[in-house]
């Protein structure tokens, strides 16, 4: 696993973390966000996007399934 690195964790704050994953077989990149009350991981298992991307898309479907309560 290369280095986590942060990210922007959106409007319901908390924290956002990225990473690319090396596996012996093969190559993943996962991000994950976690706030008080929730806690979301999103994977590209083909390693085809970098975690720079991944971090976006992470925080787009954040916005998307996360309602303040």
């Amino acid at each position: 696993m290369k280095e986590l690195q942060d990210y922007p964790a959106g409007p319901f704050c908390g924290v956002s973390q990225c990473a690319a994953l090396d596996f012996a077989t093969a190559a993943q990149t996962a991000c994950v966000w976690a706030d008080d009350e929730t806690v979301g991981i999103v994977t590209d298992e083909k390693g085809a996007v970098g975690p720079d991307d991944l971090a976006k898309r992470a925080l787009e479907i954040r916005a998307a399934v996360e309602v303040e309560g």
